[in-house]
Formats: C-alpha cells, structure tokens, sequence
C-alpha cells in the first residue's frame, strides 16, 4: 500500500473512534439530563457537555480537514487530468 493509502485508513480509524466516543458522550449526557429537576442543574450539565463534546467535535473536524487533502492530493496523481472534491466546484450562478 502507499503511504497515502496508509494515511487515509489511519484517518478513518482515528474518525471511526472520535465518533464512537461522541456517541457514548451523547447518550450519557441524554440519560443524564432525564434526571436533571432544577434549571441549576441543568445549566451546569450543558456547560459540562459543551466542554466534554466540543473538543471532539474540533478533533473530528481536524480529521476531516486532513482526510480531504489527502484524498485530493491521492485523486490528482494525473497532473495533467484536474479532480474536483465535493464543495470545489465553481458555479457561475
């Protein structure tokens, strides 16, 4: 395999795992906030969730970034032949 085959597969895991750990943060926060009474209460559990979901987000987000240029840096192998990403497309309306 190319290493950029390498780095992409390694960047799927890394997102496969920073979802996963975003799924289980959510579900805990959801079963969490049923027991929530006060607005107290529920004013700290989503300033604890924001501070415990946000980083993951910007983590995926950093992965995505990295996961796009690879990708475009893997498809335009043929110097000659110009590969469009989704979002790259240039419209003239």
């Amino acid at each position: 395999m190319d290493t950029i085959d390498l780095d992409i597969v390694n960047l799927l895991k890394k997102k496969e795992e920073n979802y996963k750990v975003l799924i289980n943060l959510r579900k805990q926060y959801k079963d969490l906030e049923e027991d929530c009474y006060t607005t107290y209460q529920k004013d700290k559990l989503n300033n604890n969730k924001k501070k415990d979901i946000n980083p993951i987000k910007y983590k995926l987000e950093e992965i995505e970034l990295e996961l796009t240029l690879l990708l475009k840096s893997y498809f335009n192998k043929d110097k000659n032949k110009k590969t469009y990403l989704p979002g790259e497309m240039w419209n003239s309306y």
